[in-house]
């Protein structure tokens, strides 16, 4: 099983059996192909199950306004946990979601801490996991 995928733009690592984590690189501007890019290796790393996602917003970067309109359609993940230990980057993130909010189709939150995203990213994937078992 591949454990991480090394983009020119970003690295994507397996950290756990279900949750893939995503950091961009510094000063980067997603296009819509790097987020395309992004999306199939992540369906690599996960071998194609549904996932939870972690981004690590801990370097500066921006998205093109059509690479924004797809971030969030990325049909393998189940949860996504933002952590970005800038007050800064929260509120631009925040900015992000409020447009794209009819475009999120899975629960989504921000977070200061790694450790308390990632809590909560185990608490919506166990949630999602026995609510599938029981439909």
């Amino acid at each position: 099983m591949i454990q991480e995928v090394r983009l020119q733009f970003c690295t994507l690592r397996l950290i756990a059996p279900d949750v893939v984590e995503v950091i961009v690189d510094e000063g980067v501007e997603l296009s819509e192909t790097q987020i395309k890019e992004a999306h199939a290796a992540f369906d690599r790393l996960s071998d194609g199950r549904r996932c939870g996602a972690l981004i690590s917003k801990i370097h500066s970067y921006t998205y093109s306004f059509p690479a924004q309109r797809l971030l969030y359609r990325q049909p393998k993940v189940r949860a996504l946990a933002y952590h970005a230990p800038d007050a800064s980057r929260r509120t631009a993130l925040a900015s992000l979601l409020d447009v794209a909010k009819s475009e999120i189709r899975f629960p989504i939150k921000i977070f200061e801490q790694r450790d308390e995203a990632l809590l909560w990213l185990r608490q919506q994937l166990d949630a999602s996991g026995a609510q599938s078992q029981r439909t």
